[in-house]
C-alpha cells in the first residue's frame, strides 16, 4: 500500500490490516467477487496535501499519512454494502463514498458522503 505518486513505503498499522482482512473475509462469505481494489493506503504528506487542495474531503492530518487508513472497494458489492461490512468489523473510523469505503484506526465514528 505504498504511495505510488511518490513511490514511498510506510508500514501499515497492524490493527488496520487485521480489520481490513476481516472485511475481505466477510465479503467472501457473501459470495462477492475476488477482486479488491485498494485506492489509497499510505500517503506522503506531499501527496496528501496535493489531494487536499483538489478535494475538500481530504483531511489535513489524514490517517493515511501514518499508515493507519485505507480506501478500497470490493467487486460484486456496492459501496453501501462494503460500508456496512466495514462498520461491523472496524473499531475506528469508517467513511462511505460513492465508489469506495475508507477505514482507519482512529476513534470510532462513521460518515457518508
Amino acid at each position: 500500500m505504498r504511495d505510488w505518486r511518490e513511490n514511498e513505503v510506510q508500514p501499515i498499522h497492524n490493527k488496520l490490516a487485521a480489520e481490513f482482512f476481516e472485511v475481505c473475509l466477510q465479503a467472501d462469505q457473501l459470495g462477492a467477487g475476488k477482486k479488491i481494489w485498494v485506492h489509497s493506503g499510505y500517503r506522503t504528506k506531499a501527496t496528501n496535501e496535493s489531494l487536499r487542495l483538489k478535494n475538500s474531503n481530504v483531511a489535513t492530518n489524514s490517517f493515511h499519512i501514518r499508515g493507519k487508513a485505507i480506501d478500497f472497494s470490493i467487486e460484486g458489492l456496492s459501496s453501501n454494502q462494503v460500508f456496512e461490512l466495514a462498520r461491523s468489523c472496524s473499531s475506528g473510523g469508517v467513511g462511505g463514498y460513492s465508489s469506495f469505503v475508507h477505514m482507519d484506526t482512529g476513534p470510532r465514528r462513521s460518515w457518508t458522503v
